[in-house]
């Protein structure tokens, strides 16, 4: 149309610019395009995260439950130990070593809930993160 009224200078400009523009858009797609790929990783590993972590927790659990029980038996043998002379005092050595086991198996079941916690914790945030670039790439 530019052409038709004899603007030459005018057509040169706005050819430049449609060129421009052009070129533009082309980048924004293909950024568009690496920010969602990026986004749907991220997202992956976020829910591989949070798997793992609860998992641990899940295990920390078990833990707990398994020393729990540990230490009812403990006091379950050094209960029966007085009753018991001299069968006593070596069930109660044991009874001692199973209670110290059971509060070791406690410590750690605890701080594994906590690590796991904190994977989980870890895991959701990322997968957030995830979500909200896959929704800016939209």
């Amino acid at each position: 149309m530019v052409a038709a009224l004899k603007l030459p200078v005018l057509e040169i400009f706005l050819s430049r610019q449609a060129e421009h523009l052009h070129e533009m858009s082309v980048e924004q797609i293909r950024f568009a395009m690496s920010t969602n790929g990026v986004s749907q990783v991220l997202a992956a590993t976020g829910k591989r995260i949070t798997a793992l972590g609860e998992n641990e927790v899940q295990e920390s659990m078990t833990r707990l439950t398994v020393s729990e029980a540990a230490a009812l038996k403990s006091a379950a043998l050094s209960e029966a130990s007085g009753e018991l002379a001299v069968q006593g005092l070596e069930e109660m050595a044991i009874g001692d070593e199973i209670s110290q086991a059971a509060r070791l198996e406690v410590i750690r079941g605890a701080s594994e809930i906590s690590s796991g916690s904190a994977v989980v914790g870890a895991g959701l945030a990322m997968d957030e993160v995830a979500e909200k670039l896959e929704e800016k790439s939209k």
